[in-house]
């Protein structure tokens, strides 16, 4: 099957519901059973500037944001200004007449223009200025040859029970869409058909590591809010009292890793989220919770750094900082999603890695998957067993006396945990070098004999997780290397360079650390070409890729201008490869 897509794109001033309006029209496509990609960009203000959200929309499934533009509409002049660079041959401009004007000499050859007073039927169906974006919503709908039943549908939907709202939101859409229906002259060469819909879900990375932690049994979510991890708190809050979980705004990150540590040391299930300047912060209690054996969740959701960077923007250039933050060495596992799918199942493994092997895990994603809203077609919500690790209650403690803390003659360099208040399993904890006991202790042997039972977890960890899968063509002429939110544009420019008559394939890098690296080896051995692709400007997998097994990739496609991976970005690149 050939594959189509069309993407919409709607600009405007911040305030003029730019990401609701954006987020209604990709649920009337999800309605029509069309997949969906969402994808949108905010300056790092706290009021004003320039908003965009854009949607991929395709009957096939999609993974990304594509490019070029079929659809651009403009309710301000820097909506064009800005983004008429980015259409289509055959683009349509759906323009505000009192705002806007649209000089043809810049644009396409093939592109048509409609020009909507937007502002004269907000005003004749008594809405306010502000409204003018679901006129525009209307007009979009009618564009792609749609019914309009389906966006009444999601207007209704949306404002529940606010009778005149709705009323009111249904009539300004209307308005659009009549006004298009009355005064377009040519078939539009975007259409959109009704597929079976299966009622898909429409979420972010965010909602679902929230949704993965509640299945996990999180019970405690503790974080100062920073873009772009902010809404795992919004979400978790919505949910606490459904789910019995405590869920707690600290006064700031420092904070909020200690109530995660505590928590994870009394026995809850426990999780922190921030981004990269929240992490620095984080980092000392990071260590300790390596020194003490203490299971937490940790999500470092990437914004382009260093220091304050660019807030709402993406990038992958944490990865080295989370494998080597706080001081010294210890056991650290580091997981990598890619997709919502992932983003929740893996959410659930770094609860029981974390429980399992006693130490803190951190899931890394980035602004681009956090935020992105992306067609789901189902999760896994069966019950699961939880792994709770190795806990001794009153009658192991009894069974095993002396209870030793962090005894050393254990299988995987686990020694078993007592939660506070089992009888028999006091025992000293502390951030310092320690006994089996855990008294404080600085001897030689001791030093090393706690170290090297704290890396067995590791090396029985690097055995026991699955590899990842190699994706694509058996006897690829070219092989992507990957992690994270990259997934997405690496599988479109895949379906791009088939056409094109190249074989490819792809693997994923879930668990950064360990890092598989019996996989990795087998897989560069045997590749033609080897491409890594991420998001930073020094190529920090590829780096320890090599120091982990001592290969080089042949190429390296990077990006760090604060913007996803467009999939004809990746394919150019290809193409520029000597």
């Amino acid at each position: 099957m050939e594959r189509t897509w069309i993407n919409w794109k709607i600009g405007g001033p911040a305030g003029f519901g730019i990401k609701s309006v954006g987020a209604m029209f990709a649920r009337a496509m999800l309605r029509l059973g069309q997949y969906v990609f969402a994808y949108d960009e905010y300056p790092s203000l706290i009021r004003g500037g320039h908003n965009t959200y854009e949607i991929t929309v395709s009957p096939q499934p999609i993974y990304t944001t594509r490019r070029p533009v079929s659809i651009l509409v403009c309710l301000d002049q820097m909506t064009f200004d800005e983004h008429h660079q980015e259409l289509a041959e055959n683009a349509i401009v759906i323009i505000n007449d009192s705002q806007v004007t649209a000089p043809v000499a810049q644009l396409p050859s093939k592109a048509t223009v409609h020009v909507i007073p937007m502002d004269q039927l907000v005003e004749e169906n008594g809405g306010e200025k502000v409204m003018r974006n679901v006129v525009a919503l209307g007009a979009s709908i009618a564009v792609l040859g749609v019914e309009f039943g389906p966006l009444n549908d999601i207007i209704e939907f949306n404002f529940g029970n606010k009778g005149k709202e709705v009323d009111l939101n249904v009539r300004l859409a209307k308005a659009g869409y009549d006004y298009i229906k009355s005064h377009m002259s040519q078939p539009s060469p975007f259409l959109v058909k009704t597929q079976k819909n299966p009622n898909r879900l429409f979420m972010t990375g965010n909602e679902a590591i929230a949704w993965g932690a509640i299945k996990a049994g999180c019970k405690l979510y503790a974080a100062y809010p920073m873009t772009p991890a902010t809404s795992i708190l919004h979400n978790l809050a919505l949910q606490a009292r459904n789910y019995q979980m405590v869920v707690k705004h600290c006064e700031d990150e420092i904070s909020a890793v200690n109530v995660a540590v505590g928590a994870g040391y009394a026995g809850l299930r426990a999780m922190t989220g921030t981004s990269g300047g929240g992490f620095s912060l984080m980092s000392e209690t990071y260590g300790m919770a390596g020194m003490m054996e203490v299971p937490v969740v940790m999500v470092n959701a990437i914004r382009p750094g260093p220091s304050t960077g660019m807030p709402t923007w993406t990038g992958q250039g944490d990865l080295r900082f989370v494998l080597h933050s706080s001081q010294d060495e210890f056991p650290r596992f580091v997981l990598a999603p890619g997709s919502i799918e992932q983003c929740f199942e893996m959410t659930q493994t770094a609860f029981d890695l974390a429980e399992r092997y006693q130490t803190p895990v951190v899931i890394l994603t980035d602004k681009q998957l956090a935020e992105c809203n992306i067609w789901v077609d189902k999760l896994d919500l069966k019950p699961r067993t939880l792994d709770r690790g190795l806990i001794y209650d009153a009658g192991d403690v009894e069974k095993h006396k002396p209870y030793k803390r962090y005894a050393l003659d254990v299988e995987h360099g686990i020694s078993p945990r007592t939660l506070p208040g089992t009888p028999g399993g006091e025992h000293i904890q502390n951030s310092d070098e320690h006994t089996e006991e855990g008294f404080s202790e600085e001897g030689s042997e001791m030093r090393v004999r706690q170290m090297d039972k704290r890396y067995k977890k590791i090396d029985a960890a690097a055995r026991l997780l699955p590899d990842p899968e190699l994706e694509g063509d058996a006897h690829a002429d070219l092989t992507f290397v990957s992690w994270g939110s990259t997934r997405g544009a690496i599988l479109e420019a895949m379906e791009d360079l088939r056409a094109a008559g190249m074989k490819v394939n792809f693997l994923q890098i879930l668990y950064i650390s360990p890092l598989p690296v019996k996989k990795i080896r087998e897989v560069f051995t045997k590749a033609k070409k080897i491409a890594i692709v991420e998001g930073n400007k020094t190529g920090q997998l590829a780096g320890w890729i090599r120091e982990q097994t001592g290969l080089a990739s042949d190429y390296k496609i990077l990006k760090y201008d604060g913007r996803p991976f467009f999939p004809h970005e990746i394919v150019q690149s290809v193409k520029d490869m000597k």
